[in-house]
């Protein structure tokens, strides 16, 4: 569960989904310029399938998938992070 002290604790926000980023941002307003889909940290906004209850290559897609984000969008994963290390947010 996501609450409003893990939400301050957390530098940065990366969803799979454009669903999560909508519901975090709307539960949680003051920490909207933290929350960001994973793709958007390359650009190419998308959502990333979630492969629950599926077969195993939809885990294997997903976790290739989410690796090649992570490495092709890390230096934006840190600068974002750097940003926002430390900053206060009053809820």
């Amino acid at each position: 569960m996501i609450d409003t002290a893990l939400m301050a604790q957390s530098d940065l926000i990366l969803c799979m989904e454009t669903g999560h980023v909508e519901a975090l941002k709307i539960e949680f307003p003051h920490f909207k310029n933290r929350i960001f889909t994973l793709s958007e940290m390359v650009d190419k906004p998308y959502n990333i399938p979630d492969p629950y209850g599926g077969p195993l290559e939809g885990y294997q897609r997903m976790v290739t998938d989410v690796e090649r984000l992570v490495e092709a969008g890390f230096r934006r994963i840190v600068s974002l992070a750097e940003e926002n290390a430390g900053k206060r947010v009053e809820s």
